[in-house]
C-alpha cells in the first residue's frame, strides 16, 4: 500500500511539473476556436487571408528566421523544384503563398493589442493539397499606444507536410515614458518601474496568441 501511495504521489508531481513548465505555450482562454481555412481569402474582422507572392514569402521567411534574403530563397525554391520534378501529378500554378494576420487585444487593457502573422507555402498535387513551410512573426498592432511587443515563446513548430498546423506566440507590451518631478501614472494592466534617470518602464502581463490552420 505505501508503495502504491509513493508511486501515485510521484506521478502527480511530475504531472504538476509539466503543467507548470507549460504555461508559457498555453493559450489564453478563447483563443482557441475553430481552424482557420488557408483556402478562403478575404478579411474576416479579427483576422484576414490573402495571396501573396513568392517573393513576398522569401522575404518573409527571411525577416522571421533572421536568416539572409539568399538563405531563405535556397529554402523555399530548391525544394519547391525538387518536388515538382518528382510528384507527376503536380500542374502548373499549384504552389501557392498565404499570409494570415490575427489581431488579439490585451485582456487587461484594450487598448493594447499585438498581431501575429504567419505564412503559409502550400503545394497542391491533383485534389491533394499540404503546407510545405511556413514562418511566423508578431508585432504591436497598429495604434498599441506606442507600445512594444517583446516575443518571449512560440508555439513549437510542427513537423512537415500537414494539412494543419497550430501557430501560436508569448510575450508582453512594454512602455518608456519620462516622468518630471517623480511622479508616476498607472496604466491599467501594467506594472511600472523607475530607474534614475525618470525614465518609467510600464510591463503587461504575457499575453499569449495562438491559432491553428488548416486546409481543408
Amino acid at each position: 500500500m505505501k508503495k502504491v501511495i509513493s508511486v501515485l504521489i510521484t506521478l502527480g508531481c511530475m504531472f504538476s511539473i509539466i503543467i507548470s513548465g507549460s504555461e508559457n505555450v498555453l493559450a489564453d482562454e478563447g483563443t482557441l476556436k475553430e481552424p482557420i481555412n488557408l483556402m478562403k481569402t478575404g478579411d474576416f474582422g479579427d483576422y484576414t487571408v490573402t495571396d501573396i507572392s513568392q517573393l513576398e514569402y522569401i522575404q518573409k521567411v527571411a525577416e522571421n528566421e533572421n536568416i539572409t534574403f539568399k538563405e531563405a530563397q535556397e529554402r523555399v525554391i530548391p525544394s519547391s523544384q525538387s518536388k515538382q520534378s518528382v510528384m507527376m501529378t503536380s500542374t502548373a500554378g499549384s504552389t501557392i503563398y498565404r499570409n494570415v494576420s490575427w489581431t488579439q487585444a490585451y485582456s487587461r487593457n484594450s487598448n493594447y493589442k499585438a498581431e501575429l502573422s504567419a505564412t503559409f507555402l502550400i503545394r497542391g498535387y491533383g485534389s491533394f493539397r499540404q503546407i510545405d513551410d511556413y514562418t511566423q512573426g508578431s508585432d504591436s498592432a497598429a495604434g498599441s499606444s506606442q507600445a512594444t511587443w517583446r516575443e518571449s515563446h512560440y508555439y513549437p513548430k510542427a513537423s512537415l507536410p500537414q494539412t494543419k498546423v497550430t501557430v501560436g506566440v508569448t510575450g508582453k507590451f512594454v512602455l518608456k515614458r519620462n516622468v518630471g518631478g517623480g511622479v508616476t501614472v498607472s496604466i491599467p494592466g501594467f506594472s511600472s518601474s523607475v530607474n534614475t534617470s525618470g525614465t518609467v518602464t510600464y510591463t503587461s502581463s504575457n499575453m499569449t496568441i495562438q491559432k491553428t490552420y488548416s486546409l481543408y
